[in-house]
């Protein structure tokens, strides 16, 4: 297992970076990309580097796999984040009958 080095810095700015970087990407796919999160810092202490590649992680896979996927079953894909909580990525896809 790899060490963690523990510092405080602001998770949000993190976050709208990562975002940020995919920028080109969502652009492309015509993805929208909607953030709401406080303007002020919003300080966390853990390992940047390691919180930051978990985010590129999975927002880049997000990005590049999961709309193709769920638009084929005609499904809906979104996040919600909430201050101090933490946040869900969510899809659902249609109900269809059994045959």
């Amino acid at each position: 297992m790899l060490p963690l080095r523990h510092q405080l810095f602001d998770i949000a700015s993190m976050i709208r970076t990562t975002v940020q970087s995919f920028e080109m990407e969502t652009n492309r796919k015509s993805l929208s990309v909607k953030m709401e999160m406080p303007l002020e810092p919003v300080m966390y202490a853990g390992d940047q580097d390691r919180l930051m590649q978990v985010m590129v992680n999975l927002f880049g896979n997000a990005v590049k796999y999961s709309p193709d996927i769920v638009a084929l079953y005609k499904g809906k894909i979104w996040v919600e984040s909430q201050n101090g909580k933490g946040a869900k990525f969510i899809f659902t896809l249609p109900v269809k009958p059994a045959a």
